[in-house]
């Protein structure tokens, strides 16, 4: 009997190499968040998606806003 490890490096790859190309002047504010989770397990890491879009959303509406003044 092996002891088998609950470890997915491949599924944490994908999700810190995306958000680099969409976050533009937000780029900053958007990946000290991303890089502070240590480990994070399969099915954490589409609530992480979700929470990282939301968060670009909502850099770029506040820029916007201050732009638009």
């Amino acid at each position: 009997m092996e002891p088998q490890k609950t470890q997915d490096p491949p599924t944490q790859t994908p999700p810190v190499s995306e958000p680099a190309p969409v976050s533009g002047p937000a780029a900053p504010g958007a990946t000290p968040p991303v890089s502070a989770a240590p480990a994070s397990p399969a099915k954490k890491s589409n609530m992480k998606m979700i929470l990282l879009v939301v968060l670009v959303v909502l850099i770029v509406v506040v820029a916007w806003l201050l732009l638009k003044k």
